[in-house]
């Protein structure tokens, strides 16, 4: 569902517990990041692009539950606060936010920061 201007909140929870890839980049999705409240229930996602959207709110601790997210990019949206602590135990290979300039989003073990004004 990548690049294609979608736009609106997203479910409470998605369809399928099977997943294991999801692209939702470059779209225009707005809203807190509910969707991830039930992480623990999708053991198999491995991938997730939220990026380039217009997310808001904060990212919820329930993430830290994903402990077989390879990769993680929830930069260029309008989310605040604290990438959750505990997610820096799960080893994600690639993990990027809005931590740069200026720090939307405080992450000590992001693997890339990004700038956006």
């Amino acid at each position: 569902m990548e690049n294609n201007n979608f736009s609106g909140n997203l479910p409470v929870k998605f369809a399928s517990d099977n997943l294991e890839r999801v692209f939702l980049d470059h779209n225009a999705f707005t809203g807190p990041l509910t969707f991830l409240s039930d992480l623990e229930d999708y053991e198999a996602l491995l991938f997730m692009d939220l990026s380039n959207n217009q997310f808001t709110g904060t990212i919820p601790s329930q993430m830290e539950g994903a402990i077989n997210l390879d990769f993680l990019d929830v930069s260029f949206n309008k989310l605040t606060g604290a990438m959750p602590p505990g997610m820096e135990a799960n080893e994600i290979e690639f993990l990027s936010s809005d931590c740069g300039n200026p720090e939307r989003v405080s992450c000590d073990f992001c693997t890339l920061c990004t700038d956006n004004p």
